[in-house]
């Protein structure tokens, strides 16, 4: 039996649901979210090898796109551009040439003219391919600028303070970051960079990534440094856009193999801190930023601390849970997805992050990229997953909790009797996930689930991260003896609660005898009834008048007889009427606001119900 459909959002446009559930949340204020969940994910092919994956729009109709860099194996690689569909779901792949071995891949608009464009770090030919994009999604054959040797990743950022985004790239096997400024006019058609300036790293540099450590107002440059363990930072020095310049590196040890770098601050200070992902020792080091403004030196106290993970290959950083901190996304080498939640007061010298909540993912998952893939305000994960070829979307969920997990009506020593309701228990429904819950309904199933129905619930539309609803849960016994199902909470969180129910029915009390006759119900009033619903419509509005006649074979007594209007299996108007000469006219369009939809009118004692519809 299914319950209640009745979300404010339900009948929108998709377009448009996530500014109704938004505006919902805002009305009303709600705890922070108490967890991360993600929903199973999502698979779309991509190429061979993917390895590295970004998120932008674009096509510019508002709905995040993916760009994956596909290295290829044995074959020459290329990009993939998978374009949103909308509420999370994404295209077929369209495949861009690169060159030989794509490692990495970046969104910017190179060109000034509006719309993204990608710089794909290559490998195997030492330099980054810049494909223009043409608008649509689209893209212009790649134009290729030399970087140094195995060129292994690629950040976009202004480097150079001239309102041009430029590249760098970290060369694995020069051990060195190679600096692209951006030479191109803006509008152009034909992207142009000038020579690659090159900036000692420390061995095998695998990473970058561009932030402002030493919060001078300039863009320096973090690289993660595979051989020495350790990462380099080179604060900007340039003192005009025709000049470049950084200090030299300064390192500070990470642990075992560290392959990626990500920048953001972790502990609220103010200061944009390390997160590097370390292969062979299976963690993440977080260093906290302790570098004055304006410092010519970069500081790290305290050194680095390790956070378990699972042979990561890459890291990023995001509020996944909602709480206002910046969380941890790590992309794990065995096809999963680690999320540590940040537990770091503001301004906290020492890293704390919760045990990792783990999410799985497809094949070896190589790269992940942080966004509002579906439109809900709430940022989702992409992955690319090496092997077997595709990109892993995971979206981020509400995990839906119930209170209490089961609920009994009446006992042996006292029954409910058969043909009346129950007084109501309650059923609260809490929102522990990040997303928002909506509660679309309830659903009874099991032995009896017509002795079992939901009223006067509070779960109208979507019920914020770490805030509840609740529910009435009636018992309405057809007839006597053990009665039992089970109620789902109908959500959109990957798994659905349950409660169980459990009743026992007895017979009708039957009142004292007496000169003043029985005064308790008999229950035999509706047993026989005839019931007929006539609907009917006055010509020319559209006012709906709904007239129920009850005939019956006994009398109702004192008590009279108990009815209910049953509406997708949710009560929504029940009373006592009384017979005159053995009949009884209901004006139920007086007596509850109906909506068009199925309804059923049962009368105590009579086993099935009339059914009338109103369209």
């Amino acid at each position: 039996m299914l319950f209640r459909l009745d979300c404010p959002c339900r009948h929108l446009h998709p377009a448009a649901v996530a500014a109704c559930v938004l505006g919902v949340l805002a009305a009303s204020a709600a705890p922070a979210a108490a967890g991360v969940n993600f929903a199973p994910p999502a698979n779309y092919t991509a190429h061979s090898f993917p390895q590295s994956i970004a998120i932008g729009d674009l096509n510019g109709d508002g709905i995040p796109d993916l760009a994956v860099a596909n290295n290829g194996g044995a074959s020459s690689g290329d990009v993939s551009v998978l374009l949103g569909a909308g509420a999370g779901s994404f295209s077929p792949a369209t495949n861009y040439s690169a060159q030989p071995h794509p490692e990495s891949i970046a969104i910017g608009d190179l060109n000034a003219d509006g719309i993204p464009d990608l710089a794909v770090a290559n490998s195997s030919t030492n330099d980054v391919s810049v494909l223009l994009g043409t608008g649509g999604g689209s893209f212009k054959t790649a134009s290729n600028f030399g970087a140094h040797s195995t060129a292994f990743s690629v950040a976009i950022g202004d480097l150079n303070g001239d309102g041009k985004p430029d590249l760098a790239v970290a060369n694995f096997n020069s051990t060195d970051v190679s600096v692209l400024l951006n030479t191109t006019s803006p509008g152009t058609t034909t992207p142009t960079f000038a020579t690659a300036a090159n900036f000692g790293a420390h061995s095998l540099p695998e990473s970058v990534a561009i932030g402002d450590i030493n919060g001078d107002g300039k863009p320096d440059l973090a690289v993660a440094n595979a051989g020495t363990a350790d990462v380099s930072v080179l604060l900007n020095t340039t003192a005009s856009p025709n000049t470049l310049s950084f200090n030299s590196a300064v390192n500070f040890g990470a642990h075992s193999q560290p392959i990626s770098v990500a920048i953001g601050d972790l502990n609220g200070d103010g200061r944009p801190d390390l997160a590097v992902a370390n292969n062979a020792s299976s963690d993440v080091a977080v260093l906290l930023n302790t570098t004055q403004s304006g410092q010519t030196t970069p500081f790290f106290g305290g050194g680095a601390t390790d956070f378990a993970a699972d042979r990561p290959n890459a890291v990023a950083i995001g509020d996944l849970n909602g709480d206002g901190k910046p969380d941890l996304a790590v992309a794990n080498m065995g096809s999963t997805v680690s999320v540590l939640p940040n537990g770091m007061a503001s301004g906290a010298l020492t890293p704390a992050f919760g045990a990792a909540a783990i999410f799985g993912a497809d094949g070896v998952t190589k790269s992940l990229a942080i966004g509002d893939l579906n439109g809900d305000g709430i940022p989702d994960l992409a992955v690319a997953d090496g092997n077997p070829g595709d990109v892993s979307v995971l979206l981020n969920a509400p995990t839906a909790d119930r209170s209490p997990v089961s609920l009994t009506f009446g006992s042996f020593a006292s029954p409910v009797p058969q043909g009346t309701v129950s007084a109501p228990k309650t059923v609260t429904v809490t929102n522990n996930g990040s997303a928002p819950l909506v509660v679309a309904g309830f659903a009874v199933s099991g032995t009896n689930p017509d002795d079992f129905f939901t009223s006067d619930d509070s779960c109208h539309g979507p019920v914020a991260p770490g805030a509840s609803c609740t529910a009435h849960v009636r018992f309405a016994p057809e007839a006597q003896g053990s009665r039992s199902g089970t109620l789902t909470v109908l959500t959109n969180a990957p798994t659905d609660p349950t409660v169980s129910l459990a009743g026992t029915a007895g017979p009708l009390p039957q009142g004292p005898p007496g000169p003043r006759g029985p005064t308790g119900p008999r229950g035999t009033a509706g047993r026989d009834a005839k019931v007929t619903c006539t609907v009917t419509k006055a010509k020319g509005t559209s006012s709906t008048k709904v007239t129920c006649k009850v005939v019956l074979v006994h009398k109702t007594g004192k008590r009279g007889l108990r009815w209910r209007l049953v509406r997708h299996g949710r009560t929504v108007a029940h009373g006592v009427a009384h017979a005159h000469h053995h009949r009884i006219k209901l004006r139920l369009s007086d007596l509850a606001r109906l909506h068009p939809g199925r309804y059923t009118l049962r009368v105590a004692g009579r086993r099935h119900g009339t059914t009338f519809v109103i369209r």
